[in-house]
């Protein structure tokens, strides 16, 4: 969902980038089609294997030379924060307006006390197993582990696997071992559905496996045993697409868990000669996590937008035109959500905490 991280060694794998940013944009098509006569992307689900995969890579990438040399879970909890969770406050954000509007349309609420419970949970980044009436202008579940904003279920999980990896890097036949219980575990669960409570339990193993699968091909990279010719360069953002287009199936899950995920970042080790791919790559990197972050409120609001302007019933799934208008919207609002507002936020976030700037201070 984040643009690839550059590291000591300076390397920035591009084509990791457009896989991120295919994936992002296949994850919003799937919940556009949803509920239309023309779903787009029905396995859609199976992007979020890619994004933990690729999470490990970059990771081990950028930080385990960091971590052994001394990097502290607080330090690291620090950066990996402050890079996520800007952007999850404005789907937080548009999450709450979701409601209160969709509320006031008409739909059934929640009493204060539990509006207050998960708003605050939200802030924390903490899910909730609360049940809430969502309400109108959202997907109609009433029991999601993040209420206001589904997808962030994923994030949740990514910090958590991020903060695991802190404490738990094993190598070699230990990482072999993690990876077959991990693999087994995630065979015997089925694959969660939506974002509720099965996604906490049954989720877990499937998206730690990724993970580690991502870490060790860092491993084997860094060893000079994975290789990618930059012919192939565009080869995984069309094998991400494939993928997600596939049935919604136990057989097609397990391919894509097992088989087309870790091969898709394997190969997305290739890196493409050509300035003007790139370029392309690197701007599909740097929309994928707002598109990400921000389209299912985004959704929402569209929802309630187009059902006051035309009279429609409220709760009338927005037109396939609208949904486009949408979708083009998020791609160009997510370049200025990103260098206007991300970006700015980070980088003063990443100075007021910095532990040199503080020592600065108490000298001063």
């Amino acid at each position: 969902m984040e643009p690839v991280e550059k590291s000591s060694l300076k390397t920035t794998f591009a084509t990791m980038d457009g896989v991120r940013g295919v994936a992002a944009l296949c994850v919003m098509l799937y919940h556009f089609g949803q509920h239309t006569d023309a779903p787009l992307f029905s396995n859609g689900p199976a992007a979020v294997d890619i994004f933990f995969c690729l999470s490990g890579f970059v990771i081990a990438h950028s930080y385990e030379a960091r971590l052994d040399a001394g990097l502290t879970l607080a330090g690291f909890a620090r950066i990996r924060l402050i890079r996520l969770y800007p952007l999850y406050l404005v789907g937080l954000a548009l999450g709450l307006t979701n409601y209160f509007l969709s509320v006031r349309a008409g739909a059934p609420g929640n009493d204060a006390q539990t509006t207050v419970f998960v708003a605050l949970y939200g802030l924390l980044l903490v899910p909730t197993f609360q049940r809430f009436n969502i309400g109108l202008g959202a997907d109609r579940a009433d029991h999601t582990l993040f209420p206001l904003n589904g997808p962030a279920w994923s994030l949740f999980v990514e910090l958590a696997s991020n903060g695991l990896f802190v404490v738990l890097r094993p190598r070699g036949v230990a990482l072999a071992l993690l990876l077959i219980a991990l693999g087994a575990a995630t065979l015997a669960c089925d694959p969660p559905g939506a974002w509720g409570a099965g996604t906490a339990i049954v989720g877990a193993p499937r998206s730690l496996f990724s993970f580690y699968v991502g870490a060790a091909l860092w491993r084997l990279w860094r060893d000079g045993a994975l290789r990618a010719s930059h012919r192939l360069a565009i080869l995984p953002l069309l094998m991400t697409m494939i993928v997600c287009s596939a049935p919604d199936s136990a057989p097609a899950f397990v391919v894509a868990t097992f088989i087309a995920t870790p091969a898709i970042i394997a190969l997305s080790i290739a890196e493409p000669r050509s300035l003007w791919v790139r370029r392309a790559f690197a701007a599909l990197g740097e929309i994928s996590y707002p598109i990400y972050a921000i389209h299912v409120p985004a959704l929402g609001l569209l929802r309630l937008t187009v059902d006051w302007a035309t009279g429609a019933p409220f709760d009338t799934p927005a037109p396939l035109a609208a949904k486009a208008a949408l979708a083009v919207g998020l791609v160009l609002g997510s370049f200025a959500l990103s260098r206007v507002y991300d970006r700015p936020v980070r980088r003063a976030l990443t100075a007021l905490t910095s532990p040199a700037l503080r020592l600065r201070r108490r000298s001063a």
